[in-house]
């Protein structure tokens, strides 16, 4: 699910995470490294922004970011508001080969995206060591929502189980 907060207002339920990009288009010089992190004041409120974001120098394109509400109420994501900062790292000398030359699985990225984890190389030999020639990105998103699905109702169902035996013990 795609949501435009610019259109509709968003809110991050406790507990819950989400995907998002920033709105800047970041360059970063091949003489440079750059690191995203949270601002101390959203952190304060709860909102945890992917605790780093490492850039490769010659880096280009959308951030994408992990927003996960580590509070007990609901928090608004508004566009605009600042919830990161951005860390350059000045290199001691130029990088052998940038990103722009190393196949960056996430250079120019418009927008967050799922994990890219499935096109490393060791991945795709151990992906063509089991009969699989090729894992796309399509497949990587449909396996992942799987895991999701499957994660969530086990963590449901414990839920459940918790607060049924702390109830009993209320009531024992």
């Amino acid at each position: 699910m795609n949501i435009d907060i610019s259109k509709e207002d968003f809110e991050l339920a406790p507990g819950e995470s989400v995907l998002i990009h920033t709105n800047e288009f970041i360059k970063v010089p091949n003489t440079l490294s750059a690191c995203i992190y949270e601002r101390y004041s959203v952190k304060s409120l709860g909102l945890m922004i992917s605790p780093a974001h490492y850039m490769n120098p010659g880096y280009k394109g959308n951030i994408g970011l992990l927003a996960v509400n580590h509070s007990t109420v609901p928090i608004k994501l508004i566009p605009g508001i600042k919830i990161c900062q951005l860390a350059l790292f000045e290199l001691t000398s130029e990088p052998l080969r940038p990103y722009e030359k190393q196949g960056g699985k996430y250079m120019d990225a418009k927008s967050a995206s799922i994990s890219k984890l499935h096109l490393d190389a060791e991945i795709q030999e151990f992906l063509k060591s089991k009969g699989v020639q090729k894992a796309s990105d399509d497949m990587a998103k449909e396996l992942g929502e799987y895991l999701m699905g499957h994660i969530r109702a086990s963590a449901k169902r414990l839920a459940d189980i918790l607060r049924a035996e702390e109830e009993s013990q209320k009531n024992g």
